[in-house]
């Protein structure tokens, strides 16, 4: 599962004014990747929106990126943080890290990913090995594709979609 490529750059509205910083740096260290522009920043309507409460998180995790999904597509509706104890370095590191979830990233053993399964204070920036597998999977030529909300609108077929799905961790 990826991002479907005609579906680029993903918009994501980072909510409250307080975080748009870790939101942008995430964005920043994923367009960089060298796979072009994947994510853009809007303040409007948005493939993806950013819930800073954490109200939505699920007991025992501290974040989580919820999908919509079908056999035909995966559709991201949302990424919840909970903001507690955390400082703006690590609220980055853990949206680089759900990101990556949008992207088609599942976790890593190895603590000094990115995609790590639990939360570290590692480097802010992916590792030899995030970068790997991201541009493997884009290498890919069968996938099932992650459309932006907002795209499903205008000549796109309809899917029926099952109930949410969520990556949710303790990160």
């Amino acid at each position: 599962m990826r991002l479907d490529p005609t579906s680029l750059p993903l918009t994501i509205n980072p909510g409250s004014g307080h975080y748009t910083q870790s939101v942008q740096k995430a964005v920043q260290i994923w367009n960089s990747a060298g796979l072009g522009t994947l994510f853009a920043l809007t303040n409007g309507p948005a493939d993806i929106t950013v819930d800073w409460s954490g109200s939505a998180v699920s007991p025992g995790a501290r974040a989580e990126t919820r999908m919509r999904t079908s056999s035909s597509m995966v559709v991201p509706s949302g990424i919840s943080v909970k903001t507690a104890g955390r400082n703006p370095y690590q609220l980055a590191r853990v949206m680089t890290h759900e990101l990556g979830h949008v992207l088609g990233l599942d976790h890593s053993s190895a603590s000094g990913d990115i995609m790590y399964r639990s939360e570290t204070n590692g480097d802010l920036a992916l590792s030899t090995r995030d970068l790997q597998m991201v541009k493997w999977l884009y290498s890919q030529s069968h996938y099932v594709p992650v459309v932006g909300a907002t795209q499903g609108q205008a000549g796109r077929a309809s899917f029926a979609l099952k109930p949410n799905s969520f990556c949710g961790h303790d990160h």
